[in-house]
């Protein structure tokens, strides 16, 4: 059986996709603004399907 998920971006991945800085990563995923999963240690990790459906409600005018 193939396995199709995709890995967790780390904070530069979901900043170079979203062409923001690291910091506004880091702002946003701390007021809930974009979704995020904390793994050991308190290093933050985004699922990609995630952060591209906030970038389409985004670009579609939704608030976040």
């Amino acid at each position: 059986m193939e396995n199709t998920q995709e890995s967790l971006w780390r904070v530069k991945q979901v900043a170079e996709f979203l062409d923001i800085s690291p910091d506004q990563v880091y702002k946003l995923a701390r007021l809930k603004k974009i979704p995020s999963v904390t793994i050991p240690l308190n290093n933050l990790r985004f699922r990609p399907e995630e952060i591209r459906a906030v970038l389409a409600k985004w670009s579609a005018g939704e608030p976040s």
